[in-house]
């Protein structure tokens, strides 16, 4: 889901989100002719390593710059986010494409897991400038 929004300190990762749901929208279109189904499965915060990976990077390459105690507060904000109840289980996508495998007609997209559907529909509910206004405070 993280190809359909963007948020601040993270535009190089959403930028690859979404050229991989570009990438994957033409692939279905082409290949349907061939009986072939492009599926995007599209997780919220799913529990992983990649949140500390990510972080760790982000407050190396930020140590020393202006960006240094934003990168500070995000990394706060998704620890506790990532470590929370609500953070989806690694089996949640497994099981989710277990499903999806055994579908005779899968669905296009499959959003999943923890704010996945909730931030979708925000951002594509939202007006530009209050979502602009309201993601660095959550983020």
């Amino acid at each position: 889901m993280a190809g359909r929004f963007s948020s601040p300190m993270g535009g190089w990762y959403f930028a690859s989100k979404h050229a991989l749901e570009i990438i994957s929208d033409s692939l279905r279109m082409e290949v349907k002719r061939f009986g072939i189904e492009v599926v995007l499965l599209e997780p919220g915060v799913v529990r992983s390593a990649w949140e500390k990976i990510a972080m760790k990077n982000l407050q190396s390459a930020s140590q020393g710059t202006d960006y240094e105690k934003r990168a500070t507060t995000l990394k706060q904000h998704l620890d506790k986010i990532y470590a929370s109840k609500f953070a989806s289980q690694p089996e949640l996508i497994a099981k989710t494409i277990q499903k999806i495998i055994v579908r005779k007609h899968p669905k296009s997209r499959y959003l999943i897991g923890f704010m996945a559907k909730s931030i979708v529909f925000l951002y594509a509910c939202l007006p530009t400038w209050l979502w602009d206004k309201l993601i660095p405070h959550f983020m």
